[in-house]
């Protein structure tokens, strides 16, 4: 079964440059297909962005300006379909 959400917990580690990102302990292990998605709101209309997610933690280079939004969800997906997380959004530093 895909879970729904997959809460995660961003910081800004680089200037507004990069987003550290820590995974719950749960979710995501029957998924074929997990990925870290995000965009810069205002800059990009969808998510543009992804890499495989590292559950013990990772850092996205989203290459953005301090004070721009970042929006991160996670795409699960396996043989029943794929789901999104809840959008979490982080203002870079």
């Amino acid at each position: 079964m895909i879970r729904s959400a997959i809460p995660t917990s961003p910081t800004t580690p680089d200037a507004g440059r990069a987003v550290a990102i820590t995974y719950a302990a749960t979710g995501g292990q029957h998924a074929m297909v997990l990925m870290l998605q995000w965009r810069i709101v205002g800059v990009e209309t969808d998510f543009q962005h992804d890499t495989t997610v590292v559950p013990a933690g990772q850092t996205a280079a989203t290459d953005g300006s301090a004070g721009q939004v970042v929006e991160l969800r996670v795409r699960t997906t396996n043989s029943t379909g794929t789901t999104f997380s809840m959008v979490k959004q982080v203002t870079l530093g």
